[in-house]
């Protein structure tokens, strides 16, 4: 993937990197024209940002981030959801100074993941989520 050259992609203002994967790069930017903040994920590959967008438009649950825009730049395509503030659950549970958690804390988030997961192979085409 290109490097980004330039803070703003479309009218998104490009704040932090905050994350990367498989399928690409994930960004907190701000749109600049309402001052939302969102994740843009960027893609290297259009069909596979396509084929995310189709899945993720059609979802319907309070914790699966909802889509707000999709675009397509020269070679690149950007999907554009909800950005929840906090920290990864990986850093939450295995930083080196971690809040106190309490058992019955870790039990329901991981309640809530089942839950989620549920949701999402119980659809009438599942959905695997690769990246758990």
């Amino acid at each position: 993937m290109n490097e980004i050259s330039s803070y703003q992609i479309s009218k998104y203002i490009i704040l932090d990197r905050i994350g990367q994967g498989a399928g690409g790069e994930v960004f907190l930017v701000c749109d600049g024209n309402t001052e939302i903040y969102y994740a843009l994920k960027r893609f290297s590959d259009r069909k596979s940002a396509e084929e995310e967008m189709e899945i993720l438009k059609k979802l319907n649950h309070p914790g699966i981030p909802k889509v707000h825009d999709f675009f397509t730049l020269e070679s690149e395509s950007f999907l554009v959801m909800d950005y929840e503030e906090g920290v990864t659950l990986a850093d939450y549970i295995f930083s080196q100074n971690p809040p106190n958690v309490s058992k019955k804390d870790l039990f329901l988030i991981c309640l809530k993941i089942a839950e989620i997961l549920s949701y999402l192979h119980t659809l009438p085409v599942p959905v695997v989520h690769g990246d758990l």
